[in-house]
């Protein structure tokens, strides 16, 4: 009587464990809304830009490699685009180093950044859905990350003490 007991037990823990384990969080928009909605504008790399300009969080990170996604939105990161192209990362309300940033064509009929220091959530295929931007590296087995919209409005910043001919406008 013992041993069924035991096993019940048993069984029971295993079952609860498993059932107890997070779900997985789903990206804010799926790959085909955000294709689909990015592919119904005509875009080029002043629109592109203009669109970025703003403050935007940085809310899901969906790594295909591994098979997982998970919402950053605890991370706290911000990232601040100023129409003279300079941009500002937030990291726990702190603000990080200012960098210069340019859109660029980027695989085929696309765009990316390029910037005089490297952001890795900035990375890959920029498409833009309103309110909602995915930075798309899963192209060539990166991460895509999802980033929103906090501000509509566009946001000034004096970077006189930024030297304006550091960036490099050469694409790779």
């Amino acid at each position: 009587m013992r041993k069924i007991f035991y096993l019940a037990f048993l069984t029971l823990i295993i079952f609860y464990t498993r059932c107890s384990k997070d779900e997985p969080q789903n990206a804010p928009i799926s790959q085909v809304q955000i294709w689909n909605c990015y592919q119904s504008k005509n875009w080029d790399e002043v629109k592109v830009f203009d669109a970025l300009v703003g403050r935007w969080q940085w809310i899901y990170s969906e790594n295909y490699t591994e098979g997982n996604g998970n919402s950053t939105e605890s991370e706290k990161m911000i990232v601040e685009f100023f129409s003279d192209s300079t941009m500002l990362v937030f990291v726990n309300d702190r603000p990080g180093d200012t960098t210069k940033w340019l859109v660029i064509p980027k695989d085929g009929s696309l765009y990316g950044l390029k910037c005089d220091s490297s952001v890795a959530q900035l990375q890959g295929r920029i498409l833009n859905c309103g309110d909602i931007l995915e930075f798309n590296n899963s192209y060539i087995d990166g991460i895509d990350n999802y980033f929103e919209r906090l501000e509509p409005e566009e946001i000034k910043q004096d970077t006189t003490a930024l030297d304006t001919t550091a960036i490099d406008t050469t694409t790779n």
